[in-house]
């Protein structure tokens, strides 16, 4: 188990280390109409993962999901909903200036969410819940702009982790 979260840390690193080669620095920047995060995304089932799964091996999602990323003022909004509903859409606000923003995971929950940009193609959530950090997640869009991934993983189970591909929509 220590092993593997070694190799996932070393994968994370990896890839901020590729992302981050001769690219300016944006930190808690309001978000450009060229920002390759903005965007609406189709969550790929084929490309995505879960590590390990039920069953000790990987497997894919089972149901097709949206992200959408926009700005309001200046703010983001990250959206998120099961494909084909949109009416039961999840939205939370923020700017990767490392301060907390309430609610990633909706109201009453008592989780605060802290972004960070260490360039402008990877973005940085650290998720705390009542004093006590639950989620980290690793956001990379692919210098094409095509491309986002995400890989998500609970500070006490760092062996557990998903990674989800998204599709470019628009």
């Amino acid at each position: 188990m220590h092993k593997r979260a070694i190799s996932i840390g070393v994968i994370a690193a990896a890839l901020l280390t590729i992302f981050a080669a001769d690219v300016p620095r944006l930190r808690g920047q309001s978000a450009a109409a060229n920002d390759p995060f903005l965007g609406t995304w189709k969550l790929n089932l084929a490309k995505s993962l879960n590590l390990p799964g039920p069953d000790g091996t990987s497997s894919h999602p089972t149901r097709g999901a949206m992200r959408v990323i926009a700005v309001e003022g200046d703010l983001y909004k990250m959206t998120t909903y099961d494909e084909g509903a949109p009416d039961k859409a999840r939205s939370y606000f923020f700017k990767p200036d490392g301060k907390d923003y309430p609610d990633p995971h909706g109201p009453g929950r008592g989780e605060v969410a802290y972004h960070w940009r260490p360039n402008p193609y990877v973005m940085l959530r650290l998720v705390v819940t009542k004093g006590q950090p639950t989620e980290w997640v690793n956001y990379a869009v692919s210098t094409d702009g095509n491309e986002l991934i995400t890989t998500m993983w609970a500070p006490e189970a760092p062996d557990k982790h998903m990674i989800q591909v998204y599709d470019r929509t628009k």
